[in-house]
């Protein structure tokens, strides 16, 4: 899936160069089925949760993280999928990149992308969440 990132000063003047560090998670998941209708397949979704690894997100099933009881981290951190780390922005402030996740996880995840970056000495940080698309 194509992306990209824009990084700008102050007064909305195009940074140049910027590095800028990607992250991913998974804030939520959904239960659900998929249906024929008019349409076409569609998902029918029936529950929403959040990550089982809120709030700390350190990949490990602590005690009490476990809630739909299966003995594993629902979902996977690699549900995510993959982002490039770093990206530099070209001169007008803006640095493409592509994220990979599998067919499987679409629809179902909910996707938290974290990119952090200096500009003129202050660290900056936007969260962008949106659940991951899916094709027909």
């Amino acid at each position: 899936m194509a992306m990209s990132v824009m990084v700008s000063d102050s007064n909305g003047n195009p940074v140049a160069s910027a590095v800028v560090t990607l992250g991913l998670c998974p804030s939520c998941y959904a239960t659900g089925f998929w249906v024929t209708g008019a349409a076409g397949i569609v998902p029918w979704i029936e529950d929403t949760f959040p990550n089982e690894d809120e709030p700390d997100r350190n990949l490990i099933l602590d005690p009490g993280e476990d809630a739909n009881g299966d003995g594993e981290l629902t979902p996977p951190n690699s549900a995510a999928g993959t982002v490039p780390l770093p990206v530099t922005t070209d001169e007008n402030g803006v640095a493409n990149f592509e994220l990979y996740y599998l067919k499987k996880y679409a629809v179902w995840i909910e996707e938290e992308i974290r990119a952090s970056t200096m500009v003129l000495g202050t660290e900056t940080q936007s969260i962008y969440k949106f659940w991951m698309p899916y094709e027909q």
